[in-house]
């Protein structure tokens, strides 16, 4: 496929969005993937969709097609773990947000998000840890550090708390 086509379909599945297509979109998207498994485009779209246009059970189906389909990029295993976390599926968020931070260490919000995710499934120090790496990259997130804080309360360390 020739790059002039694929630049006519991303244009075509951008305007299916815009039109409330998101079906027809994704089936473009995936038909693109399988061509070019991380073309960056079309992952962006693909996050996008993921975040605003599926409830989470369809999001989890369509990041997972993507992943069936060879794609390796870390903005996929965050989508797909930040989406396991909403759902309360903390083993498969955790799985998923590290296979993010294998490819991208300095991914603030695949640390942050493991960060939770282990602190909610009760490994408080790994989730100190994520939090810690998270605000070495972000020093400005008021989320990361009401997490940090609380999780820093709740083991007693209330000097880390106050800081």
């Amino acid at each position: 496929m020739n790059e002039a086509l694929n630049r006519e379909m991303i244009v075509k599945a951008q305007a299916l969005i815009l039109s409330n297509q998101v079906n027809t979109a994704i089936e473009i998207l995936l038909e693109l993937l399988q061509i070019y498994p991380n073309h960056p485009q079309v992952l962006e779209l693909i996050a996008f969709i993921s975040n605003n246009a599926l409830n989470a059970t369809e999001a989890i189906k369509l990041l997972e097609s993507c992943i069936g389909l060879g794609v390796t990029s870390p903005i996929i295993f965050y989508e797909l773990g930040s989406h396991y976390l909403n759902l309360g599926e903390l083993l498969l968020a955790i799985d998923a947000l590290k296979k993010a931070l294998k490819q991208n260490p300095h991914y603030f919000e695949a640390l942050h998000d493991l960060g939770a995710a282990l602190a909610l499934s009760g490994n408080k120090k790994e989730a100190l840890e994520n939090f810690l790496l998270a605000s070495k990259i972000n020093h400005q997130s008021a989320e990361l550090f009401y997490n940090l804080g609380r999780l820093c309360d709740e083991q007693y360390q209330f000097d880390r708390a106050i800081c």
